[in-house]
């Protein structure tokens, strides 16, 4: 155990190192007041509506959980759903290196409902498979109209139509062949997660706006695509850092202004982590959540899952007594 602690702490201060490193060599290659003059001159109101946009956005990643969990044949509430979710992404920031908000919707829902935890993970890593692809869509997209900014590529029409075209046999291949996914669920998962990725991006939109640039949209958008793709990669502090490099290394290639995009991923991830927050809400407010989870489940009568608790039970039967 002690083992696995200092091999978990040990990945956490080089995510942190890596994370550290990569900001500083962005910070030096920038404009610092170039980037502090963006920020003080912004449009506050741009912000306030990409807090928006990135909170619907969350709320259509709910329904994708909710979505996915029935289609496992555990059915949760719309309302449960969005404040589980709400939790997980509040923990995905400030425990990133621990346990994190995947795992603890997984540990909550085996502890409350009997639901294995393998199948919540499972279920998790189809959803973000989903998110994944509609990000590399819609980056194959954008590039295509910004095609004549990629003339580096040889070929680039045609490579781009082949990836638009084979993207989705790709992805539903190998959801399929790894996460055990039919068909027909990930074709009822994607819709959530399309509309998902679009309030993201309308948030990026929202963000560029805001401090004041109005060209180049689908080129940032591109980039700011690729950057959350690479944060994918598990190898930062919540992928701090490796967005920003990403902007900073690919603006110059492809005619962007790399303070504006470098700024504009600082302040997407700062409204981000505001909309995590949101978290404590339904935290707080977890136990009557699950009492009134108890309830809209027995009204359902869902059987094969139910509430591991007696004092919920107990308050369940008050209730019962009472009405």
């Amino acid at each position: 155990m002690k083992k696995r602690k200092r091999k978990k702490l040990l990945s956490l201060l080089l995510k942190l190192s890596l994370s550290a490193f990569l900001i500083l060599l962005v910070l030096k290659k920038m404009d610092v007041e170039k980037l502090t003059a963006l920020v003080k001159g912004a449009n506050y109101g741009c912000f306030a509506l990409a807090f928006i946009t990135i909170t619907i956005a969350q709320v259509f990643g709910a329904m994708r959980m909710r979505y996915n969990l029935k289609a496992g044949d555990f059915n949760i509430s719309s309302t449960y759903s969005i404040g589980m979710y709400f939790i997980g992404t509040l923990f995905n920031i400030v425990l990133p290196g621990g346990i994190g908000g995947d795992g603890y919707r997984a540990y909550y829902f085996h502890k409350r409902f009997k639901f294995p935890w393998t199948k919540t993970i499972l279920i998790i890593l189809r959803g973000r498979s989903s998110g994944l692809f509609f990000l590399m869509f819609f980056l194959f997209v954008f590039a295509f109209f910004y095609k004549d900014h990629l003339e580096f590529i040889p070929h680039v029409t045609e490579v781009l139509i082949a990836c638009i075209l084979l993207i989705f046999p790709a992805y539903s291949i190998c959801t399929k062949m790894f996460l055990k996914e039919p068909l027909k669920v990930q074709l009822g998962g994607l819709k959530y997660s399309f509309f998902s990725q679009v309030f993201f991006l309308a948030g990026i939109i929202a963000i560029l706006h805001g401090i004041g640039n109005y060209g180049n949209i689908i080129g940032y958008i591109m980039v700011f695509l690729i950057a959350n793709i690479v944060a994918v990669i598990p190898i930062s502090f919540g992928g701090i850092g490796l967005r920003e490099f990403t902007y900073i290394t690919l603006a110059g290639h492809i005619g962007l202004n790399s303070d504006i995009g470098v700024t504009a991923s600082f302040l997407y991830y700062l409204i981000y982590t505001s909309t995590a927050f949101l978290g404590f809400i339904p935290y707080m407010m977890l136990r009557k959540m699950d009492l009134n989870e108890l309830i809209y489940q027995r009204k359902i009568h869902q059987e094969k899952y139910t509430i591991v608790d007696a004092e919920v039970d107990h308050e369940w039967e008050e209730k019962v007594d009472i009405t």
